[in-house]
Parts: structure tokens; C-alpha cells; sequence
């Protein structure tokens, strides 16, 4: 765990500038192009209003780090996603931003929380792993991790 850590439920206007911020640096790392922040604002608006989405921010000392996403969907959880700047991997932030998501589907004592993960993303699925997720068997594409709650 890191000292001066805080994580902490998006509640404003501001925190949403943060999102914005940190989801156009994961977007333009994923896709090795020069996406603008208008865009980036366009496809976090396009999420807001298609997924009624829960976001969570970690920030150490003041200094936004990752952010991780989720919506309720049929009396679960499903994980959107979890990044941490590049500079600040390998810390345990994203191990953080998980938990939080797993903390929020026990205090609402939904069944399950779930995500897909690419199959060349192995950071993610070390991750999913970690917390105790299983791979959920199908030829789906992301593959699915699942942890009964």
C-alpha cells in the first residue's frame, strides 16, 4: 500500500476534468495516436450517458494517478476498466482501484463482479488473478474474469 494514496468515488465537476484527463492519456498510450482532449471528453460523455458509469480517481498527493471504471448491470458489477499512468505502474494503484471496485459490490451485496480482459493484456489478468477472479470459459473476445462475491 502506498503512503499518500487516497481514492475517492467521482462527486464533481472537477473529478470528471480528471477523468477526462487520465482517459485520454489511456487512450492515446492503447492506440499510439494524438487524440485530443475534446475527443476524449465526446467518448467519456458517449460512456456516461450509454453505461451510467461509477468512477473512482486515485490520487497521490493531490497528483492524479489512475482511475478505474464500472457499471451495475443485473444485480452485479462489471469492471470497465482500471489504468495507472505509466510513470506510476508497479506501485499497487491499480491493485488499490480494484479493491475499491470490490468494496463497493460488497457494501451494495451484488453477486458478482465482472470484466473483460484482452487476452495480450497480461498486467490486467495478473490483476484479476490476484483478487481471485476466474476466467469464465467461452469464445467471447475480451475474456472474462469473474469473482463470486
Amino acid at each position: 500500500m502506498i503512503n499518500d494514496l487516497f481514492i475517492s468515488l467521482v462527486s464533481s465537476d472537477e473529478d470528471l476534468e480528471t477523468i477526462i484527463f487520465l482517459k485520454n492519456k489511456e487512450d492515446n498510450e492503447i492506440t499510439n495516436l494524438n487524440i485530443s482532449e475534446e475527443q476524449t471528453m465526446n467518448s467519456v460523455f458517449e460512456l456516461i450517458e450509454d453505461y451510467k458509469p461509477i468512477f473512482w480517481i486515485a490520487k497521490l498527493k493531490e497528483v492524479p494517478v489512475g482511475y478505474a471504471m464500472a457499471r451495475e448491470k443485473n444485480n452485479n458489477l462489471e469492471s470497465l476498466g482500471v489504468f495507472t499512468l505509466a510513470e506510476y505502474r508497479r506501485r499497487g494503484i491499480a491493485s488499490q482501484l480494484k479493491q475499491e471496485q470490490i468494496n463497493y459490490a460488497k457494501e451494495k451485496e451484488y453477486k458478482q463482479i465482472y470484466t473483460g480482459v484482452a487476452k495480450d493484456n497480461k498486467a490486467s489478468i495478473e490483476l484479476q488473478l490476484k483478487f481471485g477472479f476466474q476466467q469464465y470459459l467461452s469464445s467471447r473476445s475480451p475474456t472474462r474474469y469473474v469473482l463470486n462475491l
